[in-house]
């Protein structure tokens, strides 16, 4: 297993657009955490995984609210447990509230590599309206932080189509994002997320922008990052050369991954396994030396394949439907069936040859990305 996720549940609060797990937990919540994914990882390993870390990711909720001690401490119990001497990139989520000079020198100190951090607008008064805890001017402080603490390579997160922000004011947004210079910026398209406030919020009467708004602002991204020299290398992120996140790049590949914490994810093999959104429950689990509550969906050798080829072509070097087969031979049977949908669908516009054999979304394309793996699937 060359990739490592840990998500860390906790969060200062909740914004109106998320239904991701997440909770505030007390300071002894937190503290305590630091210790159980590598607990975990060690009953992982038992069960005869093999665990040989290329990438490592930190997310959440807010990895960087357990603050400096927290931190060392669970990179510390998963270090005790495999080895990190391969790990070329190894990211942590931070927020601008959290994103502190002693947070940052920690993560440093690790080891740690590359820092992303979720803005989402740089408007005042949009992002009181998220509930972000912080302003624009906080989270421009925190970028700087993070390049003085010596992360050349950090993202930002942002998100286009929000309401009550209009074309200027996306396009300042976009612009003293670049003014910060980071090697990396994710732009993802607002939904109505089932469970969130902003769900609640359009039940009673919220009026979103429209569909075209909000493509319009996502094409307004594109235009802005690209000419400032990010390529865009998956449907929702763009970096500078060599800046790529690794450690997605890896799961959009097809390559397996490990996900430690409560709520997180894995794919191994054939298994699909995802642990309880319940952060108390996979603390009595893993301290009581039991697998945390989880369920577990075993695909077919057909179904992984085609799985895998799908998030292939999220991204811009796209994906050949017979390297695949050579890769996953299950996908085999697929591959002529494949070739002549990815064929009409360029007849439409959706998709394009990135190569001898090689398929790749088309703008229009990335634009129904959904709709084009329903085709494949």
């Amino acid at each position: 297993m060359k990739n490592l996720y840990i998500h860390v549940p906790y969060c200062d609060g909740k914004c109106l657009y998320c239904a991701f797990y997440s909770i505030r937990g007390t300071t002894a919540e937190r503290d305590a955490y630091a210790e159980l994914p590598g607990q975990e990882l060690t009953r992982v390993r038992a069960e005869g995984v093999s665990v040989t870390p290329e990438t490592v990711y930190f997310g959440g909720g807010t990895p960087s609210l357990l603050g400096p001690e927290g931190l060392r401490r669970l990179a510390a119990g998963l270090r005790r447990r495999v080895s990190f001497e391969r790990v070329v990139e190894w990211t942590v989520e931070v927020t601008p509230p959290t994103a502190s000079d002693a947070v940052l020198g920690a993560l440093f100190e690790m080891g740690v590599t590359r820092v992303s951090m979720g803005v989402q607008c740089l408007n005042d008064r949009t992002l009181r309206a998220l509930g972000r805890r912080h302003g624009a001017a906080d989270a421009e402080a925190a970028a700087r932080r993070i390049r003085a603490a010596g992360f050349a390579n950090f993202g930002i997160d942002l998100i286009a189509g929000l309401p009550g922000l209009d074309e200027p004011g996306w396009a300042e947004t976009l612009a003293r994002t670049l003014a910060l210079e980071p090697a990396h910026v994710s732009v993802y398209g607002l939904s109505v997320e089932p469970g969130s406030g902003l769900a609640r919020q359009v039940e009673r009467g919220l009026s979103l922008p429209g569909e075209e708004e909000g493509l319009a602002a996502l094409q307004q991204a594109e235009a802005a990052l690209t000419a400032a020299g990010l390529a865009r290398y998956e449907i929702s992120n763009y970096a500078r050369p060599g800046c790529a996140c690794l450690h997605n790049l890896a799961c959009w590949r097809g390559e397996d991954y490990l996900g430690l914490g409560p709520a997180a994810a894995s794919r191994i093999g054939l298994m699909r396994r995802t642990h309880a959104a319940d952060a108390a429950a996979y603390r009595a689990a893993i301290t009581s030396g039991s697998n945390p509550p989880s369920e577990e969906v075993t695909l077919s050798p057909a179904d992984d394949a085609t799985e895998r080829f799908v998030f292939s072509l999220r991204l811009a070097e796209g994906g050949s439907p017979r390297s695949h087969a050579e890769r996953w031979p299950a996908a085999g049977p697929n591959v002529a069936a494949w070739e002549r949908r990815l064929d009409g669908l360029a007849r439409n516009g959706i998709t394009e040859k990135a190569g001898p054999g090689r398929w790749r979304l088309t703008a229009r394309g990335r634009e129904v990305a959904d709709a084009v793996g329903r085709e494949l699937l």
